[in-house]
């Protein structure tokens, strides 16, 4: 007589399915996503104005007009630079520059 198939994740004799191997991997990517942070960054624009804004892990970014007393998003830091009034702008982030703020 044949055990039935009864699948526990205590038992050492189970092995994991691709379906069980694609659960697991998409719920380590993501803890990975929760584990990350907000990064800031600044935004030089070409006269040399400079923008502060934070990107956030799902991708979209948030820019403080500080002097103007605006805020503008966008759903990327590519499309916030595809804006006609970012062209030419350089992105400067703290663990990439030499001061590290």
């Amino acid at each position: 007589m044949t055990e039935p198939t009864i699948r526990c994740g205590n038992d050492p004799r189970a092995q994991l399915t691709d379906g069980d191997r694609k659960a697991f991997e998409d719920f380590q990517a993501f803890l990975r996503a929760k584990q990350q942070w907000p990064r800031s960054f600044r935004l030089i624009q070409p006269e040399g104005r400079c923008l502060h804004g934070v990107e956030f892990p799902s991708g979209r970014v948030v820019l403080d007009h500080a002097e103007d007393g605006l805020v503008c998003a966008a759903v990327s830091m590519e499309q916030l630079l595809a804006a006609p009034d970012m062209q030419g702008a350089i992105v400067e982030r703290p663990e990439e520059t030499q001061h590290g703020l």
